[in-house]
This record gives C-alpha cells, sequence and structure tokens, in this order.
C-alpha cells in the first residue's frame, strides 16, 4: 500500500477523533473567543459533523462500491466486509443443514457454530482496538448498550413464543429462565436439555464472552505479543476438553463446557491483532484453500472422531476469516448470501423451535427441510426488519448516537 495513503488515514483519523471529542464536550477548544450563541453552537456542530463524514469518506478507501480495509498497517481500521457476513451466512446455512435432518452432513451445525465463534472474537476484538485506537480508550457504557440493542429484542420475542408454548402444554419454565439468564450452556454441560431452546448455549456463551472480554482486552493488549498470549490460552482450553474426552467425561460436558469451548473466541480474538498487518503473506491463499476443505470434510466426519476436530476447525475458521478480509470475493460478497448472513441472528434463534416442531411431520425429508427454509426466512427477516434493524437505528442519548452514526461506518460490523 502506498505509504503516502497510510499517511493520510491516520491523519484523519487523528482528526476524526478529536472532533468527535469535542462534539461530545470532552475537550475544550484549541482555541479561545468569546461567548458563542445557541445557533452558532449548532452551526457549528453541524460544520465539524459534515467534516467527520468527509474524512471517513476519504479514509475508506472505497473501489468499484465494496468497502474494503483502509490503514491496512497496524492498528488500521477494518472497514465493512461482505465477505464476513457472506461467511456468516454460510455459518447460519450449515446450522439449518444440521437441525433439518438432512443426511451425510452430522457435524455441519457444529462446524457453522465453531465458525460464528471465531467471528465474534474477531469481530468483537477488532472494533474495540479501532476505538481505542480513534479514541485512547474503549467506551465501555457504549459496547455494552449496543450489545444489549443488538441481542434482546429479538431474543426476548423468541423467550416469550416459547413461553407461551411451555405455559399451554402445562410444562416448567425453567428453560426460559435458564436462556434468558445466558446460563444455557452450564445447564447443557451438566446434562440438562432445555428443549426448544438448546440452541441457546452458543448465545450464553457468547455473552459471557461480552461481559468478561472489553475489561481484560486493555490488559492483554498491553502484552508485547497479544495474539500470543491469547493462542495460549485458546490452547489451554483445547487441552482441558481434550483432558475431559480421554478420562471419559461425558460428551455434554466436553462440547458445551465455557472452559471447552473458548478456543474458538480466543482465536478470533487473536486473529484481530494481526490480521491488519501491512504485507499479506504469500501462502494465505493455499491456506485459505486448505482451511475451506477442512471445514467442508468435518461436516461429514463422525461424531466420536469431531471433537478432535474441534482443535483444527478454530485455526481453519481463522485462516479462512484472514483471507476473506484481505481479498474481494464474488462468491462470499453473492448478495443473497450477504443478506443470508445479515439476519443470521434471526434464522439462528428460530431454526431449532421451528424444525422440532416439524419434526413430528410425516412427509419427506427434503420437504420438511423446504418447508423450514420458509418458514425460517420468513420470521428472520420480519424478525429483521421490525425489530433487530429500528432498534439498532434508533438512538439512545446524542453522545453515543453521534459516536455510532459519524465514527461507527469506519469500523462498523454486524454481529450475532
Amino acid at each position: 500500500m502506498d505509504p503516502k495513503h497510510n499517511d493520510s488515514v491516520g491523519s484523519g483519523a487523528r482528526d476524526a477523533a478529536w472532533m468527535v471529542a469535542w462534539l461530545r464536550n470532552s475537550r475544550p477548544s484549541p482555541c479561545k473567543s468569546g461567548p458563542r450563541t445557541a445557533q452558532g453552537s449548532a452551526l457549528e456542530r453541524l460544520i465539524v459533523c459534515a467534516a467527520l463524514k468527509a474524512i471517513w469518506l476519504f479514509t475508506g478507501n472505497r473501489h468499484s462500491g465494496h468497502a474494503t480495509l483502509s490503514a491496512m498497517g497496524r492498528g488500521g481500521k477494518l472497514g465493512y466486509r461482505p465477505e464476513l457476513d457472506g461467511l456468516r451466512g454460510i455459518a447460519v446455512l450449515l446450522v439449518i443443514v444440521n437441525h433439518a435432518g438432512l443426511p451425510y452432513v452430522a457435524q455441519a451445525g457444529s462446524v457453522g457454530v465453531t465458525l460464528f465463534f471465531v467471528l465474534s472474537g474477531f469481530l468483537i476484538t477488532r472494533l474495540m482496538l479501532d476505538q481505542r485506537e480513534l479514541t485512547g480508550r474503549v467506551n465501555f457504557r457504549h459496547f455494552y448498550v449496543r450489545r444489549a440493542r443488538r441481542l434482546l429484542p429479538a431474543l426476548c420475542l423468541l423467550l416469550i413464543a416459547v413461553a407461551a408454548y411451555l405455559l399451554a402444554s402445562h410444562q416448567s419454565l425453567l428453560p426460559v429462565v435458564l436462556a434468558a439468564g445466558y446460563s444455557a450452556n452450564i445447564a447443557n454441560a451438566t446434562g440438562h436439555s432445555l428443549g426448544n431452546l438448546d440452541h441457546l448455549w452458543t448465545l450464553s456463551l457468547e455473552e459471557q464472552f461480552y461481559l468478561l472480554w472489553p475489561m481484560l482486552m486493555p490488559f492483554v493488549a498491553r502484552r508485547r505479543n497479544p495474539a500470543l498470549v491469547l493462542t495460549i490460552a485458546a490452547a489451554a482450553s483445547a487441552a482441558i476438553r481434550s483432558g475431559l474426552w480421554l478420562s471419559g467425561a461425558p460428551i455434554w460436558r466436553v462440547y458445551y463446557g465455557p472452559d471447552t469451548r473458548a478456543d474458538a473466541i480466543l482465536i478470533g480474538c487473536a486473529l484481530a491483532f494481526v490480521v491488519t498487518k501491512a504485507t499479506t503473506p504469500h501462502w494465505l491463499s493455499w491456506a485459505a484453500i486448505t482451511g475451506a476443505v477442512t471445514l467442508a470434510a468435518a461436516c461429514v466426519m463422525p461424531g466420536t472422531v469431531f471433537i478432535w476436530l474441534l482443535i483444527p476447525l478454530p485455526v481453519a475458521s481463522a485462516v479462512v476469516i484472514s483471507w476473506a478480509v484481505r481479498h474481494p470475493s464474488r462468491i462470499l460478497a453473492w448478495r443473497p448470501l450477504v443478506a443470508t448472513g445479515k439476519i443470521s441472528y434471526g434464522l439462528y434463534l428460530w431454526n431449532l423451535p421451528l424444525s422440532l416442531s416439524l419434526q413430528s411431520w410425516d412427509v419427506p425429508v427434503g420437504v420438511r427441510a423446504a418447508l423450514l427454509l420458509v418458514v425460517n426466512f420468513a420470521l428472520a427477516g420480519l424478525s429483521w426488519f421490525v425489530i433487530e434493524s429500528p432498534i439498532m437505528r434508533h438512538p439512545v442519548d446524542v453522545a453515543a448516537d453521534t459516536f455510532a452514526e459519524v465514527v461507527a461506518p469506519a469500523a462498523e460490523v454486524r454481529l450475532v
């Protein structure tokens, strides 16, 4: 990349950081002036907002209608990548195929979940690193409020629907309570099934990660090699999982435990510290092909072998993600696939309850799978356009909304 372009990006980011701080009244004006009128202050803020937009457009490095990685040097910003939504779309389709009961792909759901975990760790960490680079700190309040607004509304709708079904069928509401408390993975790891909400173990694990990682990340980032620290932590998680499996622990303890499944998220976090290096390794394309083949092959492996495949799968996912953020891909950026990735949260929430409801229908597997796909996409689309997207667009307060509208596009991510 042209060094002059890197310099302009860094300068633009510094200007944007100062103006955001000024807009939020966190830094005094660099020049002394007399009293200003309310109209003058409002006009100045409008001018600064327009300047911020211009800086972002200038440093966003857009090409051919696709946002690309800008400032690929150390601390560079990760712009919106449709390829990452495409990967998320593939991940959720693997889960849907698995829950539909189609033959020969018994482990597709587990592969999709592992890819989800790595993506989540990568995107969350990259977002916080970008914010710290821009403002000098991680805004915990902004982070947690944004996560709650993104995740809770659609989840609450699902929990209300399942609670109504359980009450109508005179069943216990304990699964709803455990899922609402983001402890589904702990319940599953101790051998307690949540029925229609069993799949929420993944959301529980990610929420536990969201609670801890923003507070731990600044300390890890100060280490000489944060990626190595996180990789060692991931290896420790994989070692715990392997040790439990070899010692004869129940499969549910091995598969659902927060300590045994943290490796994929940690690998994603480690990737966030290294993926923005300026040079692209010449072997990355071949490694990405190998990673994609590994993920595809794991989908058809028997369960007894699959436990061991949980070790290389996060690495394979990380390699594919690293390639996707560096190279435009027509396949991963295919619009239907990207659209699927955007509504993947709703697709995942409703898939298992719908799948279990259709299992009692005496119809061929292919017909049941097609019906599941249609209803699942209809509900997820409704959830996205009526609940998720409008709530994310609605401002919470002036400061948070100004930051989200003006600065966040430079590091925009859509998270499950």
